[in-house]
Formats: C-alpha cells, structure tokens, sequence
C-alpha cells in the first residue's frame, strides 16, 4: 500500500526505539468526508443494510465497527466490518456498504460507525444537517443523541459547527433546540455567534442543553430573534458532539439584541416569596462563549420589574468568553414583587454580538461588604434592632451569622470585623472596634460558609454598622483584600 517497510538488524536493543509504543501514539486516526453521511435500510428478511461514505488515514483504514443501541438500552449489538485494504487503496470504495443481521425490525436503533486503523486508533461518523426556512424559521430539526446516563440532565455540550449563512443577515442566528424532533417539547433558542455561521469553515462552540429522557435534543437551524431583522435559509453542520461538563442547576441567558435581552420572561431567578421587594446581594458562578476579540461592556442587565431595565452588572469579557472555566461573581440586586430576580444578558454599546451567559450555584444573602485601604474598614452594611424591645441603646450583644470569604489578595494579618455606629459617611468611624468572637480568621479564609459569633456594640439608635477588615495593626504583617458574603444574623439570646 505504501512503500516497503524495511527493519535494520542490530544486537543492540537501543536501536530499536523507534518501533516502540510511542510509534502508535503519535499514529492519526481516520477521518470522514466533512459532508459524510449514513443511511440505514431495513430490508424484508428482518436485516438492516447500512451505507456510509468511507474514511480516509495516512495509511489504511483495517476496518469499521459498527454500534448498534436499541432505544432505551446502554448496552449496544457490536459488529465489525473489514474493508479490502489487503488489496490495495484501489480496490476501497468511496463508499462503504453492509448488512446487519440479528437486530429487531420493530424496534428504533442508534447506529455508530468507527473507522479503524493498523493500530487501533479510531474515528467516528457523526455528522449532523439542518437547514433553516427561507424565512429564517426553524427547519428540520436533527437528534443530538448524547447518552442516557444524561437523561432529563442539564449539561454543557461542546461541538463542531460549520454555517453557510449569509452575510447580508442582520438577525440573530442559531439554533431552535426542542426535546422532541416535531419541535414542540421544551422548545428554546440558542444564538451562535454568527461570524461562525457565515464563515464556510469548521469551528467549535459550546452551549447547554437540558436533555429529554432519552439524554437527547433536537437542534434545528434558525432565527434567534424577532422579524424585524432578516434572515433566510441557512445550513448548520454539527460534529464532535460531546458533554464536557454536567451542571447541576443552571440558567441559560441568550443575548442576541442591541441593548438588552428580547427573552425577559425566560430570564428569572426566584429566590422565594420570603424575598419579596427586597434588596439583596447575589453570587453567581458563570462563564459564556463571547467572543474574546470583542470590546464593548457586558453583563447581566437586572430589572426593577419586567417592563423596567435598571443597570448592568458588568461582567469581564475574559470570564465570560472562557466557557469550560467558570467564575464567581457578586451582585446586589433588587427583587420583585414575587421574590424574583428578572435578568439578561446584555453589553453597553449599540452595537450586535451573540453569546449565552450560563449561570449556575445561585446563592442569595443579606449582606455584603469589603475591605478599604491597606485591608482596613471598607465598605458597611447596617444592622437595625430599633424594632427590637430587647436592646437599649448602647448594649453589647452578640450575634451569630454565617460568613463567606472571597479572598482576592491573601496576607498575612489576622482579618475579621470591625464594628461603628451609623454616621452620614462611611468615611466616619464612631468609636470603630475590633469585633470579638470565634475564629473569624479561619472562617472567612475556608472557601466556605462558616457560622461565627461577634460582639459589637449597638448606637443610640440600636443600630451598628460592620466592614471587613483586618484586625492586626503591626506593621510586619500585610494586609489582606476580602469580600465578605453575610447571612442568617441572628441576636444571640443570653
């Protein structure tokens, strides 16, 4: 097939390194046609007859083992099928064709097919089509089959896309993604960045998908926002379809307008009636598939309700372009009516970008605050026990509450709370004091929630105000630079 392969004879066994494993490890695997296809046909003895183009190596294709997976079962019917390579490269067809015995004609299968070469490196067929409407709407939609131990899972699925969309398109592109292939099941759509739908080239993208039952979704190429931008008919290749991570809880915000996210209803997180018009503090755990290149400001847009944008809440491009390396990021946010966050993603400038922030790990606290200057007293938040007959004016109590630190530059001081009285300007100490307690230090530097106990001392009007801070003054030690996430504070009854 390829030139004779000629073994120089030595006695010494070092000559002979150049035929050890690393040989087949630096070996390529096969490759199918970037158009390859497979076709099954159920024939009237009960047997299947399957056609696919054939792949190519560098060398030879041994072979191609075929998967076949009854619905439903894990376990798949294996089969093998070798080529005539032994008769030389041209007596392989470019297409490959053979019959299957054994299965059940009444039943549906998922078919694999791996080319295999000399020495076992394998490559799969897997290549995907759908074709959107002249209109841009969405047209046939193909079966993302990623395996049912993913069944009824959210999971961020990373792939290969090819696009042939026009550059004339003003609207956003994508995919419709549904749990059934009529298009009616759990039915959302996913925007693409849409150079990678004009480009007529391979590139990958990832996206999450909650799966049906099955561990599938169907993908149909479309539109992705409304008609008053245009679009048309357009072809999406997908390939290398693969589950890089498994989410447990997660929010998908698809941005695909100027300004704001036209998906407002789609774009809520509920924390529960308890938090009804409150102000309150948040930590998400994001990444997103924005393009790295791009400058403009982005972030998550959060509403006083569902008709009234409020501000962005500025995300950095480079956590949100990065989608397999997820970030935590804090917000304070003002909840609705119902308890309910009301956010989407969204960039600064008036200018069109696609991405998808995918968020995950939704916490929701009371209080926040950070260090100032050199580690010392930053930003406060205030306690407020007016209403409580309990306490007079200037008592000590103590509180339990639960912390978590965000440590962004980590010294050597022993850091903690300090506590004042409630002036105009957080600029102003009254009487500022180093909270005593348990081992807030440890606590706060853990990398997790942690109950603790301070003391601090109330005001005149049975309020304290309290910052992060460090506790230690000596020169010798540096200065740590923290946040710190504050929760269920709780007067301690003595």
């Amino acid at each position: 097939i390829k030139d004779n392969w000629v073994f120089e004879t030595s006695n010494n066994a070092s000559d002979y390194t150049k035929y050890t494993d690393a040989r087949a490890n630096n070996r390529k695997a096969p490759e199918f046609p970037e158009d390859a296809s497979i076709t099954t046909t159920w024939n009237d003895d009960g047997t299947v007859t399957l056609t696919f183009d054939a792949a190519t190596h560098e060398d030879y294709v041994k072979c191609y083992i075929v998967k076949a997976y009854k619905d439903g079962s894990t376990t798949p019917t294996e089969y093998k099928y070798v080529d005539f390579f032994f008769e030389g490269l041209d007596a392989v067809d470019d297409t490959v064709e053979f019959t299957l015995k054994g299965l059940d004609p009444t039943a549906e299968y998922k078919f694999e097919v791996y080319a295999v070469e000399s020495w076992g490196k394998t490559g799969k067929l897997e290549l995907l089509v759908t074709t959107a409407l002249d209109n841009g709407d969405a047209g046939n939609a193909v079966c993302l089959d990623l395996g049912a131990q993913y069944a009824n899972k959210t999971v961020i699925v990373e792939m290969d896309i090819w696009g042939n969309a026009s550059t004339d398109y003003t609207a956003g592109l994508g995919f419709t993604s549904t749990h059934d292939e009529a298009k009616t099941s759990n039915k959302m759509r996913i925007s693409v960045d849409k150079a990678k739908l004009m480009s007529m080239e391979w590139s990958t993208t990832a996206m999450a998908l909650t799966l049906n039952e099955k561990g599938q979704i169907y993908l149909a190429a479309s539109r992705t926002d409304d008609t008053a931008r245009t679009a048309g008919a357009f072809t999406i290749k997908i390939r290398n379809a693969k589950v890089i991570e498994e989410i447990t809880t997660y929010y998908a915000y698809d941005y695909s307008a100027a300004n704001h996210s036209w998906w407002i209803d789609q774009s809520a997180i509920d924390f529960g009636s308890e938090y009804a018009n409150k102000e309150v503090y948040v930590t998400l755990t994001i990444c997103g598939n924005a393009d790295p290149n791009k400058t403009a400001s982005m972030g998550l847009w959060g509403y006083k309700s569902a008709s009234e944008i409020g501000s962005l809440n500025a995300i950095s491009r480079e956590q949100l372009s990065t989608y397999q390396n997820w970030s935590k990021v804090t917000f304070k946010c003002q909840l609705d009516a119902n308890g309910k966050w009301l956010i989407s993603p969204g960039i600064n400038a008036s200018i069109y970008e696609n991405f998808t922030i995918f968020v995950k790990d939704v916490e929701v606290y009371e209080y926040y605050t950070k260090t100032g200057a050199s580690g010392w007293q930053g930003e406060f938040f205030t306690l407020d026990f007016s209403n409580d007959e309990t306490v007079a004016a200037y008592d000590t109590i103590e509180l339990q509450l639960d912390v978590y630190g965000i440590i962004s530059k980590a010294g050597t001081s022993r850091i903690g709370f300090y506590y004042t009285k409630t002036l105009d300007s957080d600029s102003q100490y009254g009487d500022a004091k180093v909270c005593d307690g348990t081992d807030i230090d440890g606590a706060i530097r853990s990398g997790e929630w942690r109950t603790v106990t301070i003391k601090v001392k109330l005001d005149a009007n049975r309020k304290v105000k309290i910052s992060a801070s460090r506790t230690q003054g000596d020169t010798a030690l540096t200065p740590s630079d923290f946040e710190l996430l504050v929760r269920n504070v709780k007067k301690v009854e003595q």
